[in-house]
Parts: C-alpha cells; sequence; structure tokens
C-alpha cells in the first residue's frame, strides 16, 4: 500500500478546523508548447503573379460604348437623312395693295429662309405693303402741291399776260402732240405744270407765229422754203437757241 504523505501540519489539524495560512504549494504550471515545425515553402517572388489579378485603377476602364456607337460609320453614313417636309405658305396681299405673283414669291422664299412661319411672314407682309402705300400716298400729296404751285408760280411770273401766253403754249404742244399722249403723260407725271418745262415749251410755241417754224428762219428773206421739215425745225431750234430768253 502506498505511503500516503502529509504535511505536518495538515495530519495534526483537527477536522473543520480553519486553513493554515500557508498553502500547499501550488503545481507549476507546464510549459507552453513549442511551435509545430512549419512546413518548408519556397518564398514567393514579389513579382510572381497573385492567385488573384490586381483590380485595374478606376481610370484606366475605357468608357462603354452605347449601342449606336457601336455602329459601322460607313453604314451611319450611308443613311439618307430625312428632310422635314417645308412648310407652306398661303401668303394673301391685303385689299388695296398691289403685288404682282413673282415679288410675292421671292418675298415666300426669304421668310422661309430667314426661318419665320407662314402667320409670321403674313404679318410682315401686311406690315410692309401698310408702310409701302403710305408712303406712297405721301410722295403723291407732295407731287400734288408741286403742281398746284407751280401754276401760281407761273401766275406770278405772267402776270396779265398769262392767257395769252398759256394760248403759246398750247399751240406748241398741239403742234408737236397732236393726239396729246405726251400731254397725258406729263400729267400722270406731276410734270404739266412745272415752270421750268412750260418756260421752255412756251418759246419754242412763240416761233410758230406767223408760220417761223414751217417757213424756217429764211422764209422772209428768200420767200417760201420748201425744204423737209425736219431740216426747217432744226434751223428753228438753232434760231430760238440763238434768242435765249
Amino acid at each position: 500500500m502506498a505511503r500516503l504523505l502529509l504535511d505536518p501540519a495538515v495530519a495534526d489539524k483537527p477536522a473543520g478546523a480553519p486553513a493554515s495560512p500557508v498553502a500547499a504549494s501550488p503545481t507549476p504550471a507546464a510549459p507552453p508548447a513549442a511551435p509545430a515545425p512549419a512546413t518548408k515553402t519556397e518564398s514567393a517572388s514579389p513579382f510572381a503573379p497573385t492567385a488573384e489579378p490586381a483590380k485595374a485603377s478606376p481610370w484606366m476602364a475605357a468608357p462603354e460604348q452605347k449601342a449606336e456607337d457601336k455602329k459601322d460609320p460607313a453604314a451611319q453614313k450611308a443613311e439618307p437623312e430625312k428632310k422635314a417636309e417645308p412648310e407652306k405658305f398661303d401668303l394673301k396681299v391685303p385689299e388695296g395693295a398691289a403685288m404682282d405673283a413673282a415679288a410675292l414669291a421671292k418675298f415666300e422664299s426669304s421668310m422661309k429662309e430667314l426661318g419665320f412661319d407662314a402667320k409670321q411672314a403674313q404679318k410682315i407682309l401686311e406690315r410692309d405693303l401698310a408702310a409701302q402705300k403710305a408712303s406712297h400716298e405721301e410722295t403723291l400729296t407732295l407731287l400734288r402741291k408741286q403742281d398746284a404751285e407751280g401754276v401760281k408760280a407761273l401766275q406770278t411770273s405772267w402776270g396779265t399776260k398769262f392767257a395769252e401766253r398759256s394760248e403759246t403754249v398750247k399751240r406748241a404742244f398741239d403742234y408737236a402732240d397732236p393726239d396729246g399722249s405726251f400731254r397725258k403723260k406729263l400729267g400722270d407725271s406731276y410734270l404739266a405744270n412745272n415752270p421750268d418745262l412750260i418756260s421752255f415749251v412756251e418759246k419754242f410755241g412763240q416761233l410758230m407765229k406767223e408760220d417761223s417754224i414751217a417757213a424756217g428762219p429764211n422764209a422772209a428773206k428768200a420767200g417760201k422754203d420748201n425744204r423737209p421739215l425736219a431740216e426747217r425745225s432744226k434751223d428753228a431750234f438753232s434760231e430760238f437757241f440763238k434768242k435765249g430768253k
């Protein structure tokens, strides 16, 4: 039977007595286990590829192409461009205004080139024609005023001989303009009473007195002049310009 070794202090102590302040010597702790020998592996080169490839920097990624960008450029060029049909203008010339078809077509083309629509072009057309009409009326008013002032100027200049000298002017017109067509054009142009023009015609009429134009300036000296009218008239005008006013 094995021999039980007891501490003398413990063996003599009765049961239930407090433990001795001197505790039993602690069992020494087991030494730490030696690390397991590492499996010998070859050291990896710092330049060797890793198991997973390194992710590329975000700025290295190429932008994704859109579906339309992936089309063949040649195919894109081959596709015909769809042009929108030009808007049809139906411009109306305002009542009281005048504009021929060619001018209206040119105006419409200009409006389209400038990017105006039909409604805008119609407003511009009405505005421009109204301005033209107002300008035309203003010009006519001025011409009528000048025509009336011309008659007054001749009345003042000729004084009491106005009726006589007016008859001389009429004689010249009747001779050069028997059908009155030239005088009508003068009236339409508001030049029929222009003082400078009427004074010139009056001098021509004075040469007609006593058949001086028909007979020529040398008729009194050599008797009747039977030369053609063109030659006699040429001499008459030469004589007229020599005399002056």
